[in-house]
């Protein structure tokens, strides 16, 4: 075939191709023969070059001379004096292969029945849709000489091998020996394991079939993050392949006190098999688990599992594990807990497809929990829960809004069916619940609570706590509707129940509410008393807003549910509120509404009696009403006076408006003129008997009393003193 400058459309649509040269292709009773003359052009706009001319009888390595170079890669074939090599230069194989890319050589050598190599790549890539494989420094050298035992002598060394962020490596390999006597070497490591393994061992080639045989004579494990040293084999374990079967004998891995010892009988051919493992003081802290896991496990676990297969399929298993003690620790960021698990007993048997379990154990600091199931795997599940603690000291430290908890809790809890349709039964019982809630100040005690599951996809819960006087009482039932959105029904009701005891707050509640989700909205409506208390404003800690600068990153927080409120709030008679200047007892009645999306409203009255400070004087509050019809909870509207008595004379101030627009007014009885009353209520005597000094005083109060009428009264003032009084 000869091509000068000639397109091959039609052998190659799909990479075109541009040639010049002689190709010569012959069939031969020895075998092939191709003859190259100076053949160059492109390949898919690559660069192509290619001269020589061969003789391949179809095994081993071709003989002849051949010169071959596309876009950078270069392969050569040359005659050395007792055979023939062949090299291959790495440099640009993306052209070539879409995705792959690989620097480095390749270099074969037979010379009669023997065969060597040598590899050095010193990075290759591979690229598919989501998946990346990054290799770095992979070198390889060996010999295979042939005939009637042949002998192989090979190593492989790999520096690192990157998929994503897990890297694997390093990693080295040998093999060296005949079929007869052979051994294996290998060094890994992976992100989860170190491994060392060397083994030998023997290849026969019956008629009936090939077989090995050969032993692990030495073995090393060390999992990830373990501290020296890792799981070393304690002597030999031999291994025998062939005719489909796999025969390991029982070995052992030893680590400190820890034993972990395997046999397995496998088969390909359908026949039984067997896998047995038998755990002594396996240190389950060693056990690997992710980088950022806030949880971690401690004990050691002793047990023995025995596994059943026909042909590769595992069919049953007989299990036992035992633990004197098993920690689970849960941390976060401010808090770390520890549940434990004393005496446990755990059993498993039967086939995969309806296997049975049960468990026993005991919470410390709770008591005793059992588990039973049957027929896991299957379709028809049972499993049953039973708890008895007689200790709730356990919930200690998973929260800081509940502490020195204390209780019994006792029942059963059960499932059974299908896994797609699964139905959750039984029920749990909490007496003698005490507790203290340091953010309100708060100690509940008399707990008594029933959770129960009366009938499918029903949760209900009936009970009563006490705090203060009284016991507040909890009835609620709780499933999903057909849209798998959860529905809620409560009840909370109670007499004189304490809900904060603080410096700044006290306060005794008579709720009588009733909770209610409907439309994916909770509905709360009925009535809130707040006979008894005492709100100190002074005493809050005012809120401190981050500097301009601070930037707040957070986990993101899930938007609350919408709630729509119609309650009434009754107050009073012994509600006291103290705190800038007011000393006043609080009494009446206010309803208060709220609907998603739209301001919370009111409309009620509340009326103060009590004392006033103000204007640096004691203040007898006469009349102290706040009012809202239907408007914002935040904007009531005032109706308020104080006053002081002097001599015959009673000075006073008066409020109106609201508490946006508040309008501020001075009075005495029997009437005088503003700047009069003034003085007599800052000072105790008319303003003809004020002196200059006081100017400052009076300046102050006028000021109180807004920008108008306070002007006023401060220029009447400054007239009558003879100084300047500035009121803004």
């Amino acid at each position: 075939l000869s091509l000068r400058a000639r397109d091959l459309p039609g052998l190659l649509p799909e990479h075109p191709t541009r040639l010049d040269g002689a190709l010569r292709i012959r069939q031969g009773s020895t075998g092939w023969r191709v003859e190259v003359d100076a053949l160059r052009g492109a390949w898919r706009e690559l660069s192509l070059m290619l001269d020589g001319e061969v003789d391949w009888a179809g095994t081993g390595l071709p003989v002849g001379r051949l010169e071959a170079q596309v876009d950078g890669n270069r392969l050569s074939l040359q005659p050395t004096a007792d055979g023939h090599e062949a090299s291959l230069r790495l440099g640009r194989l993306a052209g070539i292969l879409p995705g792959v890319d690989a620097t480095g050589r390749i270099a074969l050598r037979q010379a009669g029945a023997a065969l060597s190599w040598t590899v050095d790549l010193q990075q290759l890539r591979w690229e598919r849709a989501t998946r990346r494989l990054d290799l770095r420094s992979l070198q390889s050298e060996g010999r295979h000489d042939g005939g009637a035992s042949p002998l192989l002598e090979a190593r492989l060394a790999l520096q690192e091998l990157r998929e994503g962020e897990t890297r694997y490596g390093p990693l080295t390999l040998s093999v060296t020996g005949r079929e007869a006597a052979h051994r294996i070497v290998l060094d890994a490591r992976t992100p989860w394991l170190d491994l060392a393994l060397d083994a030998q061992g023997a290849l026969q080639r019956p008629a009936s079939g090939p077989s090995w045989t050969g032993e692990l004579a030495g073995l090393r494990l060390e999992p990830a993050g373990l501290a020296a040293p890792g799981f070393v084999l304690d002597g030999a374990q031999r291994l025998a392949w062939g005719g489909d079967r796999l025969q390991l004998e029982r070995g052992c891995l030893r680590r400190e006190q820890a034993e972990v010892c395997v046999g397995a009988e496998l088969s390909l051919d359908g026949a039984p098999g067997r896998v047995e493992l038998d755990l002594q003081g396996l240190d389950l802290s060693i056990l690997p688990r992710p980088a950022d896991a806030a949880w971690s496990l401690a004990g050691a676990l002793a047990g023995r599992f025995a596994l059943a297969l026909t042909g590769s399929t595992p069919e049953s298993l007989e299990a036992s594990l035992a633990s004197t003690a098993l920690a689970l620790t849960i941390s976060d960021e401010e808090r770390s807990k520890t549940l434990t698990l004393d005496e446990l007993r755990m059993t498993a048997s039967g086939p995969l497809a309806d296997l049975g379990v049960n468990l026993d154990a005991v919470l410390r600091d709770a008591g005793p929990l059992q588990l039973a199931a049957r027929g896991i795997g299957s379709a028809s599940l049972e499993a049953a829960l039973d708890v008895d603690f007689a200790s709730l000291a356990l919930l200690d430290g998973w929260s800081p809004e509940l502490v020195a908890a204390d209780g019994k809790l006792a029942g059963r809890l059960s499932v059974a069916g299908a896994p797609e349709q699964l139905q959750f039964g039984g029920a749990l019982q909490l007496r003698d619940f005490a507790a203290e809630v340091p953010a309100a100040g708060l100690k509940l005690r008399e707990g008594e609570l029933s959770l129960s599951l009366p009938e499918p996809g029903k949760l209900a819960v009936s009970g009563r706590i006490g705090s203060g006087q009284g016991p507040l009482a909890i009835e609620a039932t709780a499933h999903l509707d057909e849209a798998g959105q959860p529905q809620l029904e409560a009840t909370l009701r109670g007499a004189q129940v304490l809900v904060a005891d603080l410096p700044n707050l006290r306060l005794l509640a008579s709720p009588d509410l009733r909770l209610a989700t409907r439309d994916g909205v909770l509905r709360v409506t009925g009535t809130l008393g707040l006979p008894e208390g005492r709100i100190d404003l002074e005493r809050f800690e005012p809120a401190v807003s981050a500097s301009p600068d601070v930037v707040v990153l957070d986990r993101p927080v899930a938007a609350p549910a919408p709630v729509q409120t119609d309650v009434r709030y009754t107050l009073g008679p012994a509600l006291k509120l103290k705190g800038f200047g007011l000393d006043a007892g609080l009494q009446g009645g206010v309803r208060v509404r709220s609907r998603p999306g739209r301001p919370i409203t009111a409309t009620g009255t509340v009326d103060l009696s009590g004392g006033y400070r103000a204007y640096g004087q004691n203040l007898t509050i006469d009349r102290g009403r706040l009012l809202w019809t239907n408007a914002p909870i935040g904007n009531p509207g005032f109706d308020f006076s104080a006053y002081r008595t002097i001599e015959q004379l009673k000075a006073g101030v008066r409020v109106r408006g609201s508490a946006t627009a508040p309008e501020l007014t001075v009075y005495t009885e029997p009437p005088r003129e503003a700047s009069d009353a003034l003085s007599w209520l800052v000072l105790g005597r008319p303003l003809s008997s004020a002196s200059g000094d006081d100017g400052q005083q009076l300046s102050a109060a006028a000021g109180a009393l807004g920008s108008v009428g306070g002007a006023l009264i401060g220029a009447t003032i400054g007239q009558r003193l003879g100084v300047e009084i500035n009121v803004e």
